[in-house]
């Protein structure tokens, strides 16, 4: 055979190639079909595949709101009625009037108009007015409404395959979506606000080109490229929210956020953030061999990750109003946050507005793995994997670090923040950590030299990405932007401004040496301190498993096994080193006592010191689908322990910390801890219709035909939570909230449970002054969750290659209550009161068209 050029010219949709097969001229037309295949003469040695796809969605899903907002008198400052939830009326006290311990209530427990700030009285129009009775006597849950949210989105695809020969295939794919998001509010303000907007787009585009040198030997080579935009910005940005509030000082940016202790948020964290371009080129090879017995695979990948960030979460500020202010000091039933704002005394301010951050970091692995047929019944895996994540380089050098031994020539105390790229410091976060070897070993033996049986088990190590979910490379830019922290000791002393003053906000300070963000010990002081450890570990997961397969009937199989999950030097939560220690704690504690009294805080990034350990017991059937019928059910008996919060946490996710210098204590129950665990998945084929079992000719047919069922089960137990205090009394500026005493077990017996008292709330009180409380991570239960998701299909053909699908289909389909977790603050309003639920039954009927 001979092949000869025709010289075809690529931009028309079809061409005309020549060959000779058999000492005979061919000429015959290739036309390619836009929606897949091609068509043509009898040569067809070149042979594409292209697709288009569209999706969209225009979804508008109503939800239930519960707040706990002021009542009637607290907007008007009377407090008279304001209870705690052990009915004990909450005193208010004057913080005027003396120390923590010493000051003197409000006359009639009302705060006189003359003392009402006005900024606050502003503050409090955003709140709407109750409109239902309050679930317990502490007016939790006064208010109920219905908000929409709603998503717009859009997915195009684009998929093109072309073969060259039988050994050489290319293909392409394309993916563009953008995806809206927001809210419709239930604020009188919409402003205030706290669920976010957002607008994201993104272009996916993945290449590969596959190779077969020789029978035995393969080459896949991999190009990809990932591109995006996420705009996310709070309701209330661009409204000028802080002038027309009556505050100063701070930019008109968003609407601040109140944290009122005991009532619902106001404003949001996440006020502007437009990350754009967010990128990732990558680059991967790997080759197949086939040699004896042996099946190796050799691969290497490489990944360039970038991420440009404007994030301005605390443009107009964060202020923090809590029951210290106005009550006694170890009294945690005693003052009130709205009666703290009403007085303008928050309990601590916090802003920030670093510079835009143009990060980028690189991915860098390679690979060898062997999978060994040692005899027709043993196969065993071996491999080796070596990763390395850069550190992050930061654009302009944006970087600062800390030096914790260098004495501060500002405070004469230890401590000093260094710069990157200045006076010889390093550019870079933190040392490159290049001994990543991971090593990876599997079996499968069929014991009884059949199918029926099957043993499998396999381990190996895993590194974890560097930083935890990646906010901590937008950190560590002090002297870079404008920021401020004023604090206040865990008592509720007064901080020196009031809302109706303007607020001192830090200006940039342009001089970079060892005396910026510090003041002189005894001063109050404006720098908070963010930083990575320079000698960081990099941290992993040991995971194992032993599974055994039987199948019990035809297309049946059941198994059982166990899967384990060891973590270590994994990157948590940002760890104060600020901490007075407990051994220097007295009543007289302050800001000075502090190691580093000169900023602050001084807060270690992703610190690698995260330990979990989990173990199951996996039991699973699957009935592949036959007969019409598939299914594949699966139980989890399981035990998760955890020092540090998860990434995706069902329980409690407060802050893991509370005594930096007792990390013992923070071991326990992890928020993700969920015991037993069921679920089902199947399908029904109705056995009438085209192509099943009793066609579609009779009446049954014509009306059952075509017809299926699904459904999809979940049950779950309930995971853990932490009960904190409001009110910190250690004096001791912590690590993270102040965990309270528990005096008995606070989980109630199913038959004492209700939304309005889910635990023992009287099993917990404030620990003593000074003294950290001696309950464990997680030790109470929240609610577990019970949903059955059903769907019914029919198929309806019209002709070949055309059907039309009509779905109905329900989500949750009992309309079983599945409640969020109840208050976790000793003292709130809310406190053992469930305020949330997930989604109610929800419907929907969808037409397609499959062609």
């Amino acid at each position: 055979m001979e092949n000869r050029s025709c010289g075809l010219r690529r931009h028309r949709s079809a061409c005309h190639r020549r060959a000779w097969v058999n000492g005979e001229k061919q000429r015959a037309p290739i036309r390619y079909n836009v929606f897949g295949g091609t068509t043509g003469g009898p040569i067809r040695r070149n042979k594409a595949f292209y697709f288009v796809g569209y999706e969209g969605s225009r979804r508008r899903d109503g939800s239930t709101s519960v707040l706990t907002v002021p009542s009637l008198l607290e907007r008007a400052g009377d407090f008279s009625q304001t209870y705690n939830t052990n009915a004990t009326l909450a005193v208010i006290y004057d913080p005027t009037t003396g120390t923590p311990a010493t000051r003197t209530p409000f006359t009639g427990n009302r705060i006189p108009a003359a003392r009402l700030d006005p900024v606050a009285l502003n503050v409090l129009k955003a709140y709407p007015l109750p409109n239902r009775q309050p679930d317990n006597v502490a007016g939790a849950n006064n208010f109920a409404a219905n908000p929409i949210n709603v998503l717009n989105s859009d997915v195009v695809t684009a998929k093109a395959d072309y073969s060259f020969t039988d050994a050489q295939r290319v293909s392409f794919r394309s993916i563009w979506n953008q995806f809206d998001a927001g809210a419709r509010s239930v604020f009188a303000d919409p402003a205030a606000e706290s669920v976010l907007n957002r607008d994201a787009k993104g272009w996916n585009l993945l290449g590969s080109w596959t190779s077969i040198l020789r029978p035995t030997l393969i080459n896949e080579v991999r190009v990809g490229f990932v591109t995006r935009a996420t705009l996310a910005y709070a309701p209330g940005y661009g409204t000028q929210a802080p002038a027309k509030l009556g505050l100063r000082g701070i930019p008109d940016e968003s609407y601040p956020r109140f944290n009122i202790n005991g009532y619902t948020a106001l404003g949001s964290n996440n006020q502007y953030r437009d990350q754009a371009p967010i990128q990732q080129p990558e680059f991967a090879d790997t080759v197949s061999w086939i040699k004896g017995s042996h099946s190796l695979r050799i691969g290497a990948d490489v990944r360039r990750s970038r991420n440009r960030d404007d994030r301005r979460q605390l443009a107009s500020g964060a202020f923090t109003f809590t029951r210290g202010i106005t009550g006694l000091t170890g009294r945690a039933t005693t003052g009130n946050g709205i009666a703290a704002l009403l007085l303008g005394s928050p309990s601590s301010f916090q802003a920030a507005r670093p510079p835009i951050i143009d990060r980028s970091s690189w991915y860098v692995s390679g690979f060898i793995q062997d999978d060994w047929q040692i005899s027709r019944n043993l196969v065993l895996n071996l491999g080796i994997r070596w990763e390395l994540d850069t550190p992050f380089a930061t654009k302009d050098n944006i970087l600062n670090s800390f030096d914790p031994l260098t004495v501060n020539p500002v405070s004469g105390t230890r401590g000093v923040i260094r710069f990157a790229g200045v006076n010889g410091f390093p550019e870079s976060p933190h040392n490159l950590d290049r001994n990543n070897f991971a090593p990876r070993v599997g079996l499968a033996w069929k014991p009884f030299g059949n199918t029926k049986t099957v043993i499998r088990t396999g381990f190996g190590i895993f590194f974890a990405a560097p930083y935890d979910g990646g906010d901590a490379t937008l950190a560590a830019v002090l002297g870079y932007g404008t920021a401020l922290v004023i604090p206040t000791g865990d008592n509720g002393t007064t901080i020196p401004f009031t809302l109706s003053q303007p607020i001192p906000v830090q200006t940039v300070n342009n001089t970079l040496d060892d005396r910026y963000g510090a003041v002189p010990t005894g001063t109050q002081p404006t720098a908070a301190v963010t930083f990575f450890d320079r000698n960081r570990a990099t941290g992993y997961s040991m995971q194992m498993n032993l599974n055994v397969q039987r199948e019990v009937a035809k297309s049946m199989m059941v198994s059982a096994g166990y899967i384990g999950n060891l973590q270590r030097k994994m990157p948590g939560d940002p760890l104060s080193l600020n901490q007075i220690p407990p051994s220097q704690l007295t009543p007289a504690s302050s800001q000075i006592n502090r190691p580093y009294p000169q900023f602050s805080d001084v807060q270690l990034l992703s610190p690698p010191i995260g330990v979990t350990n989990y173990h199951a017991f996996i039991g699973k059937a699957e009935k592949r689908f036959s007969g019409g019928f598939n299914l594949l059910a699966t139980y989890t008996y399981a035990k998760a322990l955890s020092n540090t919060t998860q990434l995706q946490s069902l329980g409690n996710s407060v802050n893991a910390y509370s005594n930096a210098y007792d990390r013992r204590a923070d071991y326990g129950p992890s928020e993700n801890d969920i015991r037993h665990r069921l679920t089902w998945a199947s399908v029904y084929q109705i056995p009438y219709g085209r192509g099943r079992r009793f066609g579609s000719s009779s009446l049954h047919g014509r009306i059952l035909g075509n017809w299926s069922v699904s459904s999809v089960l979940l049950w779950q137990t309930a995971p853990p939570l932490t009960v904190t205090t409001s009110t910190n009394t250690t004096q001791a500026f912590s690590a993270g909230p102040l965990r309270a005493d528990v005096i008995r077990d606070p989980n109630l017996h199913a038959s004492q449970r209700s939304v309005s008292r889910w635990f023992d709330v009287d099993a917990f009180a404030q620990p003593a002054a000074n003294q950290f409380g001696n309950q464990g991570v997680n030790i109470v239960r929240g609610s577990g969750r019970t949903t059955l998701n059903a769907g019914l299909l029919r198929d309806i053909p019209i002709r070949e290659g055309l059907r039309f699908q009509l779905r109905g289909e329900a989500f949750n389909l009992f309309n079983h209550a599945n409640f969020g977790l109840p208050g976790q603050t000793l003292g709130a309003a809310n406190f053992g009161v469930i305020s949330s639920a997930a989604s109610p039954r929800q419907l929907q009927i969808g037409l397609r068209c499959i062609f």
